[in-house]
């Protein structure tokens, strides 16, 4: 009896550790708790919430709600491995807004770790319904109550607490003045998802609230249908700056616009306020700043501008199918095409409908919002671009794992399939910019990376994108801009503005000033220290954005 007693507090103790596994990595590695104080306040709440349904719960029916919660940590434990921080807003908007085609894309690559999750939770189950008796054990009635009472009671404290802090002004504006335990009670999982799940809807139901307003906003810019200029904008997806041979790369990855010489202006230090698509698109194509993130989605966007203003607008794109806020805007355009949304897909899928488009001779603005990098690299280019090898084509990732030093071999995969990619980035570009050299019309051009990429570049071991706090090779992003001949007769003063800002430091704010500028379109609230094309542009020493949870932080450069 003894024996059978020991074994069975054994068992709980290896389960409870099971359960708990998401907050213990947590506690060690989540750079978010800043403080021992909030990492120990993390752990204990977490305690605290457990202990509180194992005192209320017969023994069994506990450990089978928390295996529903052992799914939900091991969305944090991949959080985790790849941010070093506890579940961030934005991680959480990827999943419920992820695409079909990138599930599925995602999932070819690491299909085995959602089995051995499977695995361990079909274990988990086994274990419980043998071994755990579904009843109480623990203490007596009285005492359990008792238990749960005061659990209970100090959680409430804090949410009071928590709902009577006071705005404080700090260095960015109105912030909320944080309380350590509160905020170490906000991020422990299972809660943390539940409370940023709430945000989530909140932000969208804003949005929703905002659509009539944003029906009657104008920019107020007068209507002149007269001229013939062409304004292209090219958001390159997942696009790093230091591996455009543009740039000073070491491979060869853009030949073709190295070899356009200087028609071709390229900027040394742009950098994006976010690194997730979600983010920085929206925030690049309004007047939104980090500073003040409610212009987003209370004004219209720089294509809605360029329609006020007379010009014919476009939109054709090969991802962001889902995404509201990138709709509506090409709902607005005069000439609007999407590809299937299927897996694999490349962006020369876009040089068709880009060509219908060019079309038109009177004034236009065309926006091309192209897959370009986005992982998996090496579905983004077609069989002659593979020309660093071995890629992800070449090897499954679960059998690489197998191998003796994965992390060197994998990095070696990652970079050879990224730079593959921006080969045949560079030949989409080269091919559209030809398109619209032979029309010899007076026409920029306009590369803009939305967030860079991480290749486990440093001793943090980073991959991907949408990390907590954005890296510089997340961060840093290529610009460069194509002006044609009759554009520059036209305009020579642009040219010269733009060779000086070249080595300036600025953020991808500067595009919805800049684009105006380009079309040569009057708004009475145009920031010229905010446009690349004024010789006023201004050069930050600091770029402040995003963090994964909406906060204003200053990003690595």
């Amino acid at each position: 009896m003894k024996n059978a007693l020991i074994k069975n507090y054994i068992i709980q103790v290896g389960l409870f550790l099971f359960i708990l596994f998401p907050t213990l990595m947590g506690t060690f590695m989540a750079i978010d708790l800043t403080s021992w104080s909030m990492r120990l306040i993390y752990l204990l709440s977490s305690l605290g919430f457990y202990a509180f349904l194992y005192v209320l719960l017969k023994q069994r029916t506990f450990f089978y709600v928390a295996a529903i919660f052992f799914l939900q940590g091991a969305i944090e434990v991949v959080h985790l491995v790849i941010n070093h921080a506890t579940m961030s807003l934005l991680f959480l908007w990827t999943i419920f807004a992820s695409e079909r085609r990138e599930f599925i894309e995602l999932f070819s690559m690491y299909w085995f770790i959602v089995v051995i999750i499977i695995a361990l939770w079909i274990l988990y189950i086994i274990i419980v319904k043998r071994n755990i008796p579904n009843e109480y054990k623990i203490a007596s009635h009285r005492i359990r109550l008792w238990v749960a009472s005061v659990i209970l009671l100090l959680f409430l404290s804090v949410i009071i607490l928590s709902l009577c802090q006071t705005a404080t002004k700090k260095q960015f504006g109105k912030r909320f003045a944080h309380i350590e335990c509160v905020d170490g009670i906000k991020k422990f999982t299972p809660i943390n998802t539940y409370l940023l799940g709430y945000q989530l809807f909140s932000i969208s139901d804003e949005l929703k609230n905002q659509q009539d307003a944003l029906e009657r906003f104008t920019f107020n810019i007068p209507t002149n249908p007269e001229g013939d200029d062409l304004v292209v904008l090219v958001i390159g997806e997942t696009s790093r700056y230091d591996h455009w041979q543009l740039n000073g790369y070491q491979r060869n990855t853009s030949p073709r616009l190295c070899a356009r010489g200087e028609q071709l202006i390229s900027f040394d230090s742009c950098y994006t306020i976010a690194n997730l698509t979600t983010v920085c698109v929206p925030f690049m194509l309004t007047p939104a700043t980090p500073e003040q993130p409610h212009r987003f989605y209370n004004e219209k966007s720089i294509v809605e501008a360029f329609s006020e203003a007379g010009y014919r607008t476009a939109w054709i794109a090969d991802q962001s199918f889902g995404n509201t806020f990138l709709q509506r805007i090409s709902n607005t355009c005069d000439f609007r095409y999407y590809t299937d949304n299927l897996p694999n897909m490349k962006d020369t899928l876009l040089i068709a409908p880009f060509i219908s488009a060019l079309q038109y001779t009177d004034k236009q603005l065309i926006v091309v919002h192209s897959l370009g990098c986005h992982f998996k690299y090496s579905s983004r280019y077609s069989n002659e671009f593979r020309t660093y090898r071995p890629d992800l084509s070449d090897i499954e990732v679960s059998k690489l794992l197998c191998n003796h030093a994965p992390l060197e071999n994998f990095k070696q995969l990652l970079v050879n399939s990224y730079d593959n990619a921006i080969s045949y980035t560079d030949f989409i570009l080269d091919t559209l910019i030809q398109s619209v050299k032979d029309l010899n019309r007076s026409a920029v051009f306009v590369y803009i990376g939305d967030h860079g990429e991480n290749l486990l570049d440093d001793e943090r071991k980073m991959i991907l994108h949408g990390t907590f706090q954005a890296s510089q090779y997340e961060t840093h992003v290529p610009l460069f801009v194509w002006i044609s001949d009759t554009y520059k007769q036209r305009y020579p003063s642009v040219q010269e503005a733009l060779k000086t800002n070249q080595n300036k430091v600025f953020s991808t704010m500067t595009l919805f000033n800049s684009l105006l500028d380009f079309g040569h379109i009057p708004y009475q609230d145009m920031d010229t220290t905010e446009s690349i094309v004024r010789p006023s542009l201004i050069s930050h020493p600091i770029i402040y954005g995003l963090d994964a949870n909406l906060k204003l932080t200053e990003m690595e450069k």
